[in-house]
């Protein structure tokens, strides 16, 4: 079992969109839990999820250390895709945000957490964490229990400078957890060789030396197929499996898997 968070400073990255799709994918192939940590719930409504039901289990309460794993998981929400299990979270959780921001060991509950269903979580080969387009303490947590972070960025000079920004706050806050650096890989989305901005980010990304052998060498294009999927609640992969951003989730896959991040 591989735990992944995946993390932007910068919001409208496509980063929820991502894990959607490349959830999707894996679990075509892989038993595959996807956690929602980010108290806007946009992975949890992209599932179809109530997001203002407060009567199901949910990650306030994986945090909050109400309950046990397996009453808060949702088997198969997409039919199509019966490896693919979720805990969702609500609206509440920017409640739970604030009771997990005080305290010892604040940033280190949803790791022990983990540590204590093990055995449980370990029914996955994959556990992936959705997380804030921030840096709060839940997205903190998610961090901190992941085996490795993936970055999302869409093709701008501001994503990758969000970029820049979150390797530098995680690598103040590992220090001082005593972590070692889990960052492993940058994905980059919405990538469209037509547009002008993209070709002067991806020369920015090559100068970069803060983010060096980070990036991908595959990438996501900008397609509208992408969002129309989630809006029908499902991955590229089940609503449109020919089109060409599967082609390229796939390969995003084998290349991490090459560089054993999955």
């Amino acid at each position: 079992m591989k735990t992944i968070a995946f993390g932007a400073c910068k919001g409208g990255t496509g980063k929820t969109t991502v894990v959607f799709h490349l959830a999707g994918c894996l679990a075509e192939k892989h038993k595959v839990l996807v956690c929602d940590a980010d108290f806007q719930a946009n992975f949890s409504r992209r599932i179809g999820l109530n997001t203002a039901n407060f009567d199901v289990y949910s990650m306030c309460d994986v945090f909050e250390e109400k309950a046990e794993p397996q009453q808060c998981v949702i088997k198969s929400p997409i039919k199509e895709l019966p490896n693919l299990d979720v805990i969702g979270t609500c609206i509440n959780m920017i409640v739970t945000r604030e009771k997990v921001s005080v305290g010892g060991g604040r940033e280190l509950r949803l790791k022990n957490y983990m540590e204590d269903y093990k055995e449980f979580f370990e029914q996955y080969d994959y556990v992936l964490i959705d997380t804030n387009p921030g840096y709060g303490m839940l997205d903190q947590n998610a961090y901190a229990a992941a085996d490795s972070i993936i970055m999302v960025s869409d093709i701008s000079t501001d994503g990758i400078q969000g970029c820049e920004i979150f390797d530098f706050l995680w690598s103040t806050t590992r220090k001082g957890l005593r972590m070692e650096d889990n960052i492993k890989a940058l994905i980059l989305n919405n990538y469209d060789a037509r547009v002008g901005d993209s070709k002067e980010a991806m020369k920015f990304l090559k100068k970069n030396e803060y983010l060096e052998g980070l990036p991908l060498k595959n990438y996501i294009y900008n397609a509208i197929a992408m969002a129309r999927s989630c809006d029908e609640h499902l991955p590229i992969n089940i609503y449109d499996p020919t089109h060409k951003n599967v082609i390229q989730l796939k390969n995003i896959i084998k290349e991490l898997k090459e560089r054993e991040v999955l």
